[in-house]
């Protein structure tokens, strides 16, 4: 991409890429502004320079032209910012990037605002290991190998004849909506104070959304003058020499370097074996503090027109341990979740070289990463855990205990949730195995009780009676398994609330079988171990505990939905969040049951927004399926067709259906149009289509 490039008419327009929603388009500009704020403190410090922005740019390569979302100069690259990429999203973005690679000078970047696939994750590890190896071609095809990254064969053809020398020019970016967000108002902040954040906010927006259609080019020491003309006052930033540099504040740099998210001064002392005000003197002895943010009790480094190299391995390592014992401090606080990430990003860059500091990872991260609600964070996490847990030189039996926790809690979890039961079985069962082998019974008696949730769920799936009792069965069996350990161990004990959960999920079992008077007496053994709070033990066992009185009671039901509901408030994490979700959705249907339409349309709608804030679309798509057919929205034509498809299947199609009646100039018109089995069978035939699109499959 060059400024003198000029399009050719005759040339045949490639793929052209793009956001088709309000919520991307607003993404593609966020991501923008934020570039824009970071480029503001290179020009205040060297006036001479004068990057650009390029808005939907065009590039040429060999007759063809593709357009992209973003252009940046020095490097250049090219960008595409999706706020949530399906499969087609990223294969395109993959195969532009390859042809245009040709010309070895252009950086191509895909920012991801959700849901990475697990083919993205597998290019993350190749272009991690690209950039480790450099330009050794036979090192890099041999780590390859030696880590075992899936689908690697598939995507290094699609890269081309040098698909190492691609990979270090292709950046992929996780930045989740909110932290894109947090990141802009930090940085406007920091360069307007509070007062003017705002102001220069909302100028970039306006700025960056003006350019779309004329696909302009935005030069930023502009877009500095037109922010002083309406009364922005900007700070600058001098540069930082590394080189010459103490070993101290060197070595805080490049931490702040690797990390995503701001890092407590705390955390950067232990790292560096020194006290935080002996870290900040040392800062201000060498002229560089300013070049660090300091927000509070957290240091982020400030976007540098100097490029800096890497962290070393054992810095990173150094750094992981550092944030490890910072978040087993602070475990149940929302600092530890954030640092969470800055640990993964730490891990990444140390995995290979000191796979020993990252073989316990995952025994830290295990709560606070489950509380931000992504999943594939949690597998990524437990992945790295366990490839260092096995390649470790000195593996003894502390790495076998973070191989196996890793296992059960991080790839099993996140693989039961995405709906994957049978590998999420085979890898728990793996634990399973690996704890009873070093002797490790806190680790048994976790997998007994996760393996006999694992098994009701299947058993709540299966179709076939003989295959659903046998499923049912044997969930019981481990269930009353893990009770016997958790009740033997002298670190929990009978009285424990562990063993009143493992009662609690007994009781679902029951309930799910449809032994009623056995569920009782379970959730009554349950009720006498696990104390009331807003913990998620606590409140599924109302929901349980609901479930069994809406058949004879359905007011004391409600009693039940409601108090889990009136914990909002103190739902701090995904998972209790989730957990309220599904109080509402109880509660809708115990309303409905009650003749109570209105109440219950309320509560399926909460239920609905809740489990889209988590996307978890199969919980949501039902809730919307069940309210729909409470407000009578559904023809009844269409129930039988609707009935044999997925819950996402049939509430797309249904939307479909209301956006079209809606659009009929009148009621008569619409009663008319009364549509016919043909129009449904299209209608759910594009349904499919538009939920396999939107679908994200890990």
């Amino acid at each position: 991409m060059s400024r003198s490039m000029k399009e050719k008419p005759r040339a045949i327009s490639g793929a052209v890429g793009g956001p088709s929603t309000g919520a991307g388009l607003n993404y593609q500009i966020n991501y923008a502004v934020l570039r824009a704020l970071r480029l503001f403190p290179e020009v205040l410090t060297f006036p001479l320079r004068n990057p650009y922005i390029r808005v939907e740019p065009r590039a040429i390569t060999d007759g063809e032209v593709t357009r992209w979302d973003l252009g940046f100069e020095d490097p250049w690259e090219l960008a595409e910012a999706k706020l949530n990429p399906g499969g087609d999203d990223t294969n395109e973005w993959l195969e532009r990037a390859t042809k245009h690679g040709a010309s070895g000078v252009i950086r191509f970047v895909l920012v991801l605002g959700k849901l990475a696939t697990r083919r993205l994750i597998s290019l993350k590890k190749l272009i991690r290991i690209a950039e480790e190896t450099q330009h050794d071609e036979s090192q890099f095809r041999a780590l390859v190998d030696f880590e075992a990254v899936p689908d690697s064969t598939e995507l290094l053809q699609e890269l081309g004849a040098h698909p190492s020398d691609l990979l270090r020019r292709i950046k992929l970016v996780d930045l989740p909506e909110h932290i894109l967000s947090d990141q802009i108002l930090f940085y406007s902040k920091m360069l307007a104070g509070e007062e003017g954040a705002p102001n220069l906010r909302d100028l970039l927006f306006s700025k960056i959304s003006e350019a779309i259609p004329a696909r302009a080019t935005l030069y930023i020491r502009d877009l500095i003058t037109v922010a002083g003309e309406r009364g922005i006052a900007l700070n600058a930033h001098p540069s930082v020499d590394i080189p010459g540099l103490p070993g101290d504040v060197r070595e805080t740099i490049l931490i702040l370097r690797e990390c995503p998210l701001p890092v407590p001064c705390e955390v950067l002392a232990k790292i560096l074996g020194t006290t935080e005000q002996e870290l900040r003197e040392k800062l201000q002895e060498a002229r560089v503090s300013s070049a660090i943010a300091m927000a509070g009790a957290e240091w982020k480094l400030v976007p540098l027109p100097l490029p800096l190299q890497h962290a070393s391995g054992e810095l990173c390592a150094r750094g992981l341990k550092a944030i490890l014992a910072f978040v087993d401090a602070h475990k149940y606080e929302v600092v530890a979740s954030r640092q969470s990430r800055n640990a993964i990003a730490l891990a990444r860059n140390c995995v290979v070289s000191h796979p020993e500091a990252v073989a316990r990872m995952f025994i830290s991260l295990d709560k606070p990463l489950k509380s931000l609600g992504d999943k594939h964070l949690v597998l990524e996490a437990a992945e790295l855990t366990v490839s260092a847990a096995r390649k470790t030189p000195t593996r003894g039996r502390l790495e076998a205990e973070g191989e196996a926790q890793a296992l059960i809690c991080g790839t099993s979890w996140a693989l039961q949730r995405i709906g994957r039961l049978e590998q999420a079985r085979v890898v728990a069962e793996e634990s399973l195995q690996l704890g009873e082998a070093i002797g490790w019974e806190r680790n048994t008696s976790f997998c007994e009780k996760c393996i006999g949730r694992l098994y009701r769920i299947m058993g709540e799936e299966a179709t076939d009676a003989i295959s659903k009792r046998e499923l049912l069965r044997t969930s019981v069996a481990h269930l009353e398994n893990a009770i016997d350990r958790f009740s033997r161990s002298k670190e929990f004990g009978p009285e424990h609330s562990e063993v009143g959960d493992c009662y609690s999920l007994l009781g679902r079992t029951y309930l799910v079988s449809g032994a009623r008077r056995e569920a009782q007496l379970a959730v009554r053994k349950a009720s006498a171990l696990i104390p009331p709070s807003a913990a998620k033990d606590y409140l599924d066992l109302r929901i349980l505990e609901g479930e069994l009185l809406e058949v004879n009671d359905p007011e004391a039901a409600d009693i039940c939905y409601v108090e889990v509901i009136g914990k909002k408030g103190e739902a701090t994490d995904s998972e209790r969040s989730e957990i309220i979700a599904r109080a509402h959705f109880r509660r809708g249907l115990n309303l409905a049951a009650m003749g109570k339409t209105r109440l219950a349309i309320q509560e399926l709608r909460k239920a609905e927004e809740l489990w889209q804030s988590l996307a978890e679309d199969d919980n949501r798509a039902r809730a919307a399926w069940k309210r729909l057919k409470l407000e009578g929205s559904i023809p009844q034509a269409a129930l039988k067709l609707l009935s044999a498809e997925p819950a996402a299947v049939r509430v797309a199609a249904v939307n479909s259906h209301q956006g079209r009646v809606a659009g009929l100039s009148s009621k008569r018109a619409a009663r008319r149009s009364e549509p016919g089995a043909e129009y449904w069978v299209q209608l759910i035939k594009d349904a499919r289509a538009r939920v396999a699109v939107e679908s994200i499959k890990w």
